[in-house]
């Protein structure tokens, strides 16, 4: 899928990123959605949850939908993935669902 293709060229890239600042690296994405894609997705930022984990509600960083309505969430977490991101995630109705990691940048697949 393209939304797969371009989650794969950020991961090549992963050496030339170095830091990034959470909001940075969230933007730098859906860029590179938009750029790599000539903006075939709809992307949706801080999409609300009822339930991040504790009880109280939560928002995913992304959800972006190509032209043909497949919908992937993804959270951005730092170094490891967090419980409550993986939480979130699976509340969503979507096709799939990633965590990417940015400090270093690593994809992981959420099942």
């Amino acid at each position: 899928t393209m939304i797969l293709t371009s989650i794969e060229y950020l991961e090549e890239r992963k050496d030339d990123f170095g830091e990034w600042k959470a909001k940075a690296f969230s933007d730098y994405i859906c860029d590179l959605f938009l750029m790599e894609n000539d903006g075939d997705f709809k992307i949706d930022k801080e999409v609300r949850v009822k339930d991040r984990g504790d009880g109280r509600p939560g928002k995913v960083d992304l959800v972006i939908t190509d032209k043909h309505g497949k919908k992937t969430g993804i959270e951005i977490d730092r170094q490891s993935p967090r419980i409550k991101s993986i939480f979130k995630l699976k509340q969503l109705n979507v096709d799939e669902r990633y965590v990417i990691l940015r400090s270093p940048v690593k994809i992981i697949k959420i099942k």
